[in-house]
């Protein structure tokens, strides 16, 4: 059974520090790059890698960063026909989908621009 992971979430200054971002990425099986291109698109600030933390530089409010996380498990890591989290993306051509290793569904997902 999937449960949603949280950021461990600390600030310093206006900065906002994911410190277990890597770990919640691997728990999605998802590119961290990825995840940093979607919060930096949605949250409209920019997003940097510093050793083994990812940090937002403004200050999000924790809620709001999980919501983000929330979206982005629910377009590109959950299946969309049987909701397993089971799921990698592909490219093909100009097309990224979505196939569940569960139930082989594939779905096309939006492109981070």
């Amino acid at each position: 059974r999937f449960s949603m992971p949280k950021f461990d979430i600390s600030y310093q200054g206006r900065v906002t520090i994911l410190k277990n971002f890597y770990n919640v990425a691997k728990y999605l099986n998802r590119d961290p790059k990825h995840i940093i291109k979607f919060l930096t698109r949605e949250l409209a600030a920019p997003v940097e890698e510093k050793g083994n933390q990812v940090r937002i530089l403004s200050k999000v409010p924790r809620e709001r960063v999980q919501h983000k996380l929330e979206q982005y498990v629910e377009e590109y890591v959950l299946c969309k026909e049987c909701k397993h989290a089971d799921t990698v993306l592909e490219k093909e051509g100009r097309i990224t989908f979505k196939r569940c290793l569960a139930c082989g569904a594939r779905t096309p997902v939006v492109s981070i621009k």
